[in-house]
């Protein structure tokens, strides 16, 4: 099969696509199409091919990232945002964009080890936290959601 992305008509399944997970049904043409991670670079190329404008606007932004993963065909839109948790761990540059960096957390130590660290500790601000409840608000509102 020679398939060209992005699709011009995907048709995700995502009430499928858990049944099929939660063992309640069998897989019967094909298995879930899933994903864990999409680097913004490969997204903002997708969005362009389709036409878009690619934008790093927090609106803009989630619909383009919801429209590259129904456009390469997933049956679900994997949402994961930050609110504003320190991580700790370690830097370091970006080897596709030079501007950005990359970070990861170390198996060592948590970023929490005493009553003093969770004391410090630069707690996120209530808007940070509503500003991803409104994201995640926003999605349910565009996406059927499974089940």
């Amino acid at each position: 099969m020679n398939y060209k992305v992005p699709l011009k008509n995907p048709s995700p399944d995502i009430t499928n696509a858990i049944k099929i997970i939660m063992g309640e049904s069998p897989i019967k043409n094909h298995p879930p199409l899933v994903e864990y991670l999409i680097d913004p670079v490969h997204m903002k190329r997708i969005i362009e091919m389709i036409g878009e404008n690619w934008s790093d606007e927090r609106t803009k932004s989630l619909d383009n990232y919801i429209e590259c993963w129904y456009r390469l065909g997933y049956d679900y839109v994997r949402i994961e945002r930050d609110a504003g948790f320190a991580t700790g761990g370690k830097e370091v540059a970006d080897t596709t964009v030079k501007e950005r960096t990359r970070k990861w957390v170390t198996m060592k130590s948590g970023i929490i080890n005493t009553w003093d660290d969770f004391e410090r500790y630069p707690w996120p601000e209530k808007e940070d936290i509503d500003r991803v409840l409104e994201d995640i608000m926003s999605v349910q509102s565009e996406l059927k959601i499974g089940r």
